[in-house]
């Protein structure tokens, strides 16, 4: 089972940010939907990392989220890169370039055998992602157009399989009196997924699956699966693949097989629950 020493500035530093890019082949990627940035001795003057300073409560829980998922995956003997992948850094800074989803671009298109899997790890609600405060979240619409301006050097007939390891990233408003075609319509237009796979495919990305999750998601500690619950003081359980829903290019939305998982209850929170997570 694979599993990391307890997180540390420093470490994470050493075992990610130092360690050379490699020629293995990948399928799957781990990115975080926000820019982590790293303590430095005086900002905008001397920009070398500090390691005596502390990232910051945001940062360090979005880098941890990206670990814990690929984790996960390396545990299901998926072909993952090691690394977390940000977004962007907005800014120019080589020290991040291991980092940047941006430097894989060209190794994802030159893998023909392999698909191309993105997990998005982070947090989120029904309209955006990010980091634990709700505020400094992205419009989910924002981050589409943020991804294909990254992917325009990949073919867009190339599949591509998107999963949001993110709470209620297919959450909707849905009962057990609605015809399932009434459900689906509801999900391709009101959920977090249904949202960015339209974004995509208005911008050509025709051959691209998205799959997210109803209720709020997290990794179990071994990292060997993932469960959804109902609210944040986690009540009720249950296994996050059964309340998965998945929008394809062909089959469209592909519905949980149970209908207990399919209207698995949630507990939307407002934005108070920032600081009980704090």
């Amino acid at each position: 089972m694979f599993t990391r020493k307890p997180y540390t500035h420093s470490l994470f530093f050493n075992r990610n940010l130092n360690k050379k890019t490699t020629n293995n082949r990948y399928s799957d990627y781990v990115m975080v939907p926000g820019c982590p940035r790293f303590p430095t001795l005086h900002p905008g003057v001397d920009d070398t990392i500090d390691y005596n300073k502390e990232m910051s409560i945001d940062h360090k829980a979005l880098i941890q989220m990206g670990e814990a998922t690929i984790d996960t995956l390396l545990n299901a003997d998926k072909k993952t890169c090691p690394k977390v992948l940000f977004l962007s850094t907005g800014e120019d800074n080589t020290i991040y370039e291991p980092h940047l989803l941006s430097s894989y671009i060209k190794k994802i298109c030159d893998e023909k055998q392999y698909p191309f899997v993105l997990h998005i790890a982070g947090h989120g609600d029904p309209e955006k992602i990010g980091s634990i405060d709700p505020d400094s979240r992205i419009e989910i619409d924002l981050f589409a157009d943020m991804l294909v301006q990254l992917f325009q050097g990949i073919n867009p007939d190339k599949p591509i399989h998107v999963i949001f390891h993110t709470c209620n990233s297919a959450y909707a408003d849905l009962n057990a009196t609605m015809p399932k075609e009434m459900i689906k319509n509801i999900i391709q237009n009101d959920t977090l997924i249904g949202k960015f796979s339209k974004a995509m495919k208005e911008n050509g990305f025709n051959n691209i699956t998205v799959t997210g999750y109803r209720g709020y998601y997290s990794h179990l500690e071994s990292h060997t699966g993932s469960v959804v619950t109902d609210d944040l003081s986690n009540s009720t359980k249950c296994t996050a693949e059964h309340t998965a829903v998945t929008i394809c290019p062909k089959e469209g939305v592909i519905l949980p097989k149970n209908d207990k998982h399919l209207f698995f209850e949630v507990n939307i929170a407002g934005k108070n629950y920032y600081n009980k997570l704090r």
